[in-house]
């Protein structure tokens, strides 16, 4: 076989050779890019958004540690005994910080719920009220953030 002919073959099988995985790469690269956006459109349209409503108390000044400590804890519970009383709230955490004596918030609320529509209907419903009115008698300072997760 003539050395020249072999060479120009071997170079027409190796371009091809590297064509082909260029291809397979590309199609396998932007293959799974579009398969990655398709699983997060459909991941998107299939999961719920949920509203996390957080809130944090600042609580008023105590004669003592001890009456401190006593209504942060009654408001907490007032706070987790909404549970099951009202049905738009899915979800309930209350925190209370870890210094008694912090300048910054003494108690942390997180609920969720499945609307913004869901969090108006509890912001009125006479069982939050009740614990509104506990909150607001013994506080300095509230702070909310409500946000799509």
């Amino acid at each position: 076989m003539d050395k020249g002919l072999f060479s120009l073959s071997f170079k027409i099988k190796e371009l091809f050779f590297c064509s082909s995985i260029y291809l397979w790469f590309d199609c396998y690269f932007y293959g799974a890019v579009w398969f990655k956006v398709l699983i997060l459109q459909q991941k998107q349209k299939s999961t719920p958004v949920m509203i996390n409503h957080v809130v944090l108390f600042k609580l008023k000044e105590f004669e003592t540690e001890k009456e401190k400590s006593a209504m942060r804890d009654q408001i907490k519970s007032s706070l987790l005994g909404l549970k099951g009383k009202i049905d738009e709230l899915k979800y309930i955490e209350v925190g209370n910080n870890y210094q008694l004596d912090s300048a910054s918030y003494d108690i942390c609320l997180i609920t969720h719920f499945e609307s913004f529509d869901d969090l108006k209907k509890y912001a009125v419903h006479p069982e939050h009220l009740k614990v509104v009115d506990l909150v607001r008698n013994n506080t300095s300072a509230r702070a909310a953030v409500d946000f799509e997760f």
